[in-house]
């Protein structure tokens, strides 16, 4: 279709380039020494496979760096596994928050956390005021979840565990987003990517953008090896058999507001109210609310509540007696006992989605990749409080015209091909190029 003049021509422009076009020249523009910096990565690789030989009748050590607990069932599954093979030596390496390159020893949650799950096998990694040497501990392979190296102490980036362990990478969220969204840049950001010798990635779309990104001159050559062996996330539903007496509805509002404008919106402030009232006239029933674990400290920070606006909302919750708020570093238990979950935005639909949950989406899927939407379109999407009672009382009432649609987008989408777990396929990879059969 030809365009006849300039206003239409850029009316056009406006509606198929991408509102962070600049950000996704800055990619380009970036790829070139990502590309040299992956090559770098490699170098390292071999360097390393040639140690590997000196010491090959060895058990693999694998260290799991985590310091957002909430982020731990990305790594769960492929940990607890390694735990259970003779053939490795598995630790969790549990680091405080980091704010402005301090810490405190005091603020380990993910210590905390960990540590009463399992034991000896978790390292504090900051304690008697100093750090866990890392690279005296020798691992042959490092995990990291989250990719943002401002969040890490300097000695545990990638950048620097290259030069004596391969760093692999599970992402701690499902990639529902298209290559142009913001969400999506920050996630596979280059400054992290590039030090890595795997990208374990959570489904085939961002596999193929990834791979795309990192391509090499040769054909031949792939590093960091960018593969799709399943989302370790979905592996935990085996453990999706919860008892409720009543029927349940789970809340997760977003962590943002309306300050940030291009960010995906928190439904939380404009629903609150109406949430407690619903659960006053609703004794029959039972509600959790699960807000973003950033949610509160971001508001607060932003003045959109007052200091001590948690610890109300908390006493009010026990005692109307049918409201939780969920504080719990795992969000699964919650999930699990729900029948319906209302959801602002969250990488967290997938997982709905795939343990089988009704799901009342707030938002849209503008800016979402293809699994993205055919997630959004397995939900019920309504954006105003009526228009989501109306749903809700006929999903509590056995109506349920996405059930046949969720299954589809499951099996089409989220479901491995073989029979497999995502934690099997990566341990698979790791003990094959351990091996070097790859």
């Amino acid at each position: 279709m030809a365009i006849k003049n300039d206003k239409n021509r850029k009316k056009l422009a406006h509606e198929i380039v991408p509102e962070n076009i600049i950000e996704c020249l800055n990619i380009e523009k970036n790829k070139s020494k990502a590309v040299s910096e992956a090559k770098e990565t490699n170098n390292y690789n071999s360097s390393i496979t040639k140690e590997r030989q000196k010491k090959s009748d060895k058990k693999i050590k694998v260290v799991f760096i985590v310091y957002f607990p909430s982020s731990w069932n990305s790594l769960k599954s492929v940990f607890e596994y390694m735990q259970k093979n003779g053939n490795y030596s598995a630790y969790i390496l549990a680091q405080p928050h980091i704010t402005d390159g301090a810490c405190s020893e005091c603020e380990n949650p993910s210590y905390s956390y960990l540590f009463d799950l399992y034991g000896e096998a978790v390292i504090n990694a900051f304690c008697n005021n100093a750090w866990f040497d890392l690279k005296a501990f020798q691992p042959d392979y490092v995990f990291y979840t989250r990719p943002y190296n401002y969040e890490y102490y300097q000695d545990y980036l990638p950048s620097k565990v290259r030069a004596y362990a391969k760093c692999c990478w599970i992402s701690y969220a499902y990639f529902l987003e298209n290559r142009f969204d913001h969400n999506f840049n920050f996630l596979c950001n280059y400054d992290f990517l590039q030090n890595l010798s795997f990208v374990f990635c959570c489904n085939h779309y961002d596999e193929s953008i990834l791979k795309k990104r990192f391509s090499q001159k040769k054909q031949t050559d792939e590093y960091p090896v960018i593969t799709y062996q399943g989302f370790p996330r979905f592996d935990l539903a085996n453990h999706s058999d919860e008892n409720r007496e009543k029927p349940t509805v789970l809340w997760t509002p977003r962590w943002t507001s309306q300050v940030k404008k291009n960010n995906k919106q928190s439904s939380f402030l404009r629903f609150i109210d109406d949430f407690i009232a619903f659960a006053k006239n609703h004794r029959e029933m039972d509600f959790i609310m699960r807000p973003h674990p950033l949610m509160f400290s971001h508001y607060k920070k932003e003045k959109l509540i007052p200091e001590d606006y948690d610890v109300q909302l908390k006493s009010m919750f026990s005692a109307l007696g049918n409201i939780t708020l969920d504080e719990n570093p795992d969000y699964l238990p919650s999930v699990f006992k729900s029948d319906i979950i209302i959801s602002d935005y969250t990488s967290l639909l997938s997982e709905y989605l795939f343990f089988g949950k009704k799901i009342i989406y707030t938002d849209t899927a503008k800016g979402f990749n293809y699994v993205g939407k055919a997630i959004v379109r397995a939900c019920y999407c309504k954006k105003n409080w009526n228009e989501i009672i109306t749903v809700l009382e006929e999903l509590l009432q056995g109506a349920d015209p996405k059930f046949e649609l969720r299954k589809t987008v499951k099996e089409k989408y989220l479901m491995l091909d073989s029979s497999s777990s995502a934690a099997e396929n990566i341990v698979l990879r790791i003990k094959n190029d351990w091996e070097n059969v790859w």
